[in-house]
């Protein structure tokens, strides 16, 4: 079916793959405003371990869920479908095209799909939960939910306590809930890909660059405002590598080498989860994918 032309344009992939570079090329062209979909991006403050545009970008194209949450507090997948969905309708009432762009998998199927029936979250609960090692969790979760303990990978301990927290609210296990459903609106989903040792090397480059660019002076700013550093914002890649080396207990080398490292495992991560995403159209990002999104994305909502 073709989709109709007020449909979304989504550019997902993985860190440091050109998905900010090609949304802002793509709203110009096609009359759009982004809708940014980074878990950490949410966050005021956070702009350059984030890689979050800069303000000039956001001058020349309009932005939307960027700066929306305090970094003390923890911004939820289901606070991000309400808020993201208020803004792809508010786009499409302007007559503008909504791109989503980014790489957090999740935030996107909960946007895209909304989430499970599940109950919410307790704070006192996870605390609990938070205190036991990874292992132990995943085997108290193989006993009471066996379903949902093959489906996840045994160190994915946030979907792991996330589980266990639904067990124990309910008394039922999180694969009894409902599944998230249709789609609530029309899109045209492009994952941007490279040769992995491109993106490693596009990485590692940027990570430079941050340092470069004062990220060591914005963790300190952010610490300083009372910030802890066990926050779930602090706990971001890019963020809580450096802690140490403002306390004195990590050298700059080192930390710089753990943010590469930690960040090119994310990637890949990214990639496996998106790779799962349905109806995906795969682009290469060779210098040419701004003109082959923008053909992709007409052909898809041309008028039958």
């Amino acid at each position: 079916m073709t989709a109709p032309n007020n449909a979304v344009l989504a550019i997902l992939g993985p860190t440091a793959s050109g998905k900010s570079a090609a949304a802002m090329a793509l709203a110009a062209r096609l009359g759009g405003e982004i809708i940014a979909c980074d878990s950490m991006q949410v966050y005021r403050g956070m702009d350059i371990g984030t890689a979050k545009p800069s303000r000039a970008e956001q001058a020349a194209v309009r932005h939307h869920m960027l700066d929306v949450a305090d970094p003390r507090e923890t911004y939820s997948a289901a606070r991000y479908a309400c808020d993201a969905l208020a803004c792809v309708r508010s786009v499409q009432k302007r007559g503008k095209i909504p791109i989503v762009c980014g790489g957090t998998g999740f935030y996107w199927r909960s946007l895209y799909r909304g989430l499970s029936n599940a109950p919410p979250g307790d704070p006192r609960l996870r605390v609990l939960l938070e205190a036991t090692d990874t292992a132990s969790l995943y085997n108290k979760l193989a006993a009471v939910d066996l379903k949902t303990a093959n489906r996840l990978a045994f160190n994915d301990r946030k979907r792991i306590i996330r589980a266990l927290e639904v067990h124990e609210i309910s008394g039922l296990p999180l694969s009894s809930f409902k599944a998230p459903g249709e789609p609530r609106f029309d899109a045209v989903v492009i994952g941007l890909r490279m040769v992995r040792e491109s993106l490693y090397q596009r990485i590692d480059e940027r990570v430079d660059k941050m340092v470069e660019g004062g990220l060591l002076n914005e963790i300190k700013a952010l610490l300083g405002c009372g910030l802890a550093a066990g926050v779930t914002a602090m706990q971001a890649i890019g963020y809580k590598e450096f802690v140490g080396v403002l306390g004195g207990t990590q050298d700059l080398i080192s930390a710089v080498e753990l943010c590469k490292r930690n960040t090119r495992r994310y990637a890949k991560r990214q990639l496996t989860w998106l790779a799962k995403e349905e109806n995906m159209i795969w682009v290469d990002a060779d210098g040419s994918e701004i003109d082959t999104i923008a053909a992709l994305y007409r052909k898809e909502t041309a008028c039958e």
